[in-house]
């Protein structure tokens, strides 16, 4: 067998340069920009033509299907071999930068760049590696697809088109999460709560951007009350908080900082608007906000993991079902609270559903399902599951287990297959 690690040196020119070509294409999903011929934007469908075009150049079979994904084929074979990889980003600000966002830079051994480590640079290290194993001779008993998706930061509708019109494949595997593979994944949904008020209400209230971010940052206006400002510092110190305190003409306006976290872990963050909301719900507020508040107060506030919701499940794999509320908005009679909820495989959807219909029902507000993952589990078992083990382990030296998470990466979407690197556990 070659000395992969010895080979990799004539590849390393190539790589990098097909790499900065693919890191300078902006490929942000811009719908605001979208054509027949480039669904998501010009510039998303600028790298898939890219990457399509790196494939035939050294031989590959290409296929573009709908303009929002594709695949690079090679091989013979009744069996598919699945790469998954997606070559869209996400936004980048100039200013929070130290070097040109789409622009590949080396500095002191690393490489810097918008997509470098998400997912481009992972997703043309597994083009470089098949492209070895052809180099040096190899033939192969089965096709071997990598797949480009170009929405992975979005709603993934691009894979869906794909896995509509094309062949799920036998296994494969997903190079956009950590080593050294992981083989399961929460369920994830994301919910809404909504209500209309027709009483007026002294209250206006916001927070949240994102079903899958712990907001850092909640403000609150009010009318009509004796001044706040003594009890509102009592309770940021009590609680450990920051925030902020100033009045506007007739308003009150409360402003409380919390710490930013990803929505897979709320217990790692600390919410804002539920701490603001804590606050509030001891004043003498109007009954719809009295309302709304309550809702949040009571089942929300202190409780990451479900219990008050009911939904405190478990099992030994993926842990315990989380609970994010991560909207939120009070103004002019319009209530809405976004919820992002993760569960294990052992609780059935349709028991959550019940339970969050029956709470919604009781507090008179309407749920709505705005996006769902089923969970997904790969047998540990596999012999291919198996052999990505072992090759991580005798490339490594590290022994770490395979995981289980409450995130979500393409690896859901296949029938059998994991998420394998590229970072480590250790980094």
């Amino acid at each position: 067998m070659p000395d992969w690690k010895c080979l990799l040196k004539d590849y390393k020119e190539d790589f990098l340069r097909d790499l900065a070509g693919l890191i300078a294409i902006p490929s942000v999903k811009d719908v605001a920009q979208a054509s027949e011929e480039a669904p998501f934007g010009s510039a998303v469908k600028k790298a898939l033509d890219y990457m399509l075009a790196l494939g035939e150049r050294d031989g590959f079979r290409a296929k573009t299907i709908d303009n929002v994904a594709g695949h690079l084929e090679i091989g013979q074979g009744q069996e598919i071999f699945g790469i998954l990889s997606h070559l869209d980003v996400v936004p980048a600000q100039d200013e929070e930068w130290q070097t040109p966002p789409f622009e590949l830079k080396q500095k002191e051994g690393w490489l810097y760049g918008r997509g470098v480590s998400d997912d481009k640079g992972p997703c043309l290290a597994a083009y470089y590696a098949l492209k070895m194993v052809l180099d040096a001779g190899y033939t192969l008993n089965q096709k071997v697809r990598h797949i480009y998706g170009t929405d992975e930061e979005n709603n993934w509708e691009g894979v869906k088109a794909y896995f509509a019109k094309e062949t799920m494949p036998d296994f494969g595997f997903v190079p956009d999460a950590i080593f050294p593979l992981i083989y399961a994944e929460k369920g994830i949904v994301s919910l809404d709560l909504t209500k209309t008020y027709s009483s007026p209400s002294n209250l206006v209230f916001k927070s949240g951007q994102a079903y899958n971010v712990v907001p850092d940052k909640a403000q609150a206006r009010l009318s009509g009350q004796a001044n706040l400002e003594a009890d509102f510092q009592v309770y940021l110190k009590k609680n450990d908080l920051q925030g902020n305190y100033q009045v506007q003409g007739q308003e009150q306006i409360l402003s409380l900082k919390g710490q930013a976290a990803h929505g897979s872990g709320p217990d790692k963050g600390i919410n804002a608007a539920i701490y603001l909301t804590h606050f509030l719900r001891t004043l003498d507020l109007a009954p719809a906000a009295q309302d709304y508040l309550a809702l949040l107060d009571d089942y929300f506030f202190a409780d990451s993991f479900g219990q008050k919701l009911g939904l405190a499940y478990e099992d030994q794999e993926l842990g315990k079902v989380t609970v994010n509320p991560a909207i939120f908005s009070f103004e002019n009679g319009q209530a809405k609270i976004g919820i992002n909820l993760r569960y294990p495989q052992m609780l059935e959807y349709s028991t959550l559903g019940e339970q969050l219909d029956k709470i919604a029902d009781g507090a008179g507000f309407v749920l709505e399902e705005i996006s769902h993952l089923l969970p997904s589990n790969t047998d540990l078992s596999d012999p291919r599951t198996q052999t990505l083990l072992e090759v991580y382990q005798e490339a490594t030296g590290d022994s770490s287990p395979a995981l289980a998470i409450g995130g979500s990466t393409y690896g859901r979407l296949l029938k059998n297959g994991v998420s394998f690197g590229p970072a480590f556990p250790w980094s």
